[in-house]
């Protein structure tokens, strides 16, 4: 039998053995024989996490994200299940916090008194989106979230929305940043058609010709017009045209037809 197996044994005879390790005073336990030491099998679970937010090597802090918006009595017990089979599997650094992001406090069930102490470390911070101070929601990119916390009427989301645009006009080029924006706003006002979504967005918007967009792709269709050219170019001249023939059909200058020979 294995030294650990004994250990088992062992503990499973004198389960007042372990509570002595564990530093409890047995003498004030009452009826010790009705605690018992057992093997437990732990079922093989899938847990996915709302996000992980780290540096490609978690050289640096690293932060396990989870955004709740209904109340569960076990959300937390739960959540650090996850961390800790993710960094027994990972054999990550100990650099970890948790964020637990609520709608508001009435959302948060509690945190267990035998994981508080996580919040005492700093480990863990929960956030309450109606709380989060006046201040910061005035900063992008925090200044979204008076999106998600505005109520569910067309003037405060909307206004919500022209706020946090005129903060960062650069990201108006982004077209997956434009197509968040009008989604988060379809959910939050879903009244609305496409059309009317759209509107919204106009008296903000820089010309379309203006765009970072619309200038790569005039310029992509310019690469792909100059290579066609080039083509017809090069069939002309094994034909045996001149180079002013080429030029004149393919709207090339001399110069240009007289590089593609070289």
């Amino acid at each position: 039998m294995k030294s650990d197996s004994l250990f088992y044994k062992y503990f499973q005879l004198l389960p007042e053995a372990l509570l002595m390790l564990a530093g409890e005073d047995t003498s004030r336990i009452q009826d010790i024989s009705s605690y018992s030491f057992q093997s437990v099998e732990i079922k093989d679970l899938s847990f996915r996490f709302d996000g992980v937010l780290a540096k490609a090597d978690f050289s640096e802090k690293f932060y396990f994200v989870e955004v709740q918006f209904q109340k569960d009595e076990r959300l937390f017990r739960r959540v650090f299940a996850e961390i800790m089979l993710y960094l027994y599997q990972q054999n990550l650094p100990t650099n970890w916090r948790a964020i637990v992001i609520f709608p508001q406090r009435s959302t948060d069930a509690g945190v267990p008194e035998d994981l508080a102490e996580y919040l005492a470390s700093e480990r863990l911070k929960v956030v309450y989106l109606d709380e989060v101070s006046d201040e910061l929601l005035q900063e992008f990119p925090l200044s979204l979230l008076n999106i998600f916390t505005a109520k569910s009427n067309e003037k405060d989301v909307t206004t919500a929305v022209q706020q946090a645009i005129v903060q960062q006009t650069a990201l108006l080029d982004d077209i997956d940043f434009m197509r968040f924006l009008k989604r988060l706003l379809s959910e939050k006002l879903p009244h609305l058609n496409y059309k009317e979504i759209a509107a919204m967005f106009e008296p903000m918007l820089t010309p379309f010709e203006e765009t970072r967009y619309y200038k790569d792709l005039q310029e992509m269709k310019q690469q792909v017009e100059q290579q066609k050219q080039e083509a017809i170019a090069h069939r002309m001249l094994r034909m045996g045209f001149s180079l002013e023939q080429v030029a004149e059909a393919t709207e090339l200058t001399i110069d240009e037809v007289r590089l593609l020979i070289q």
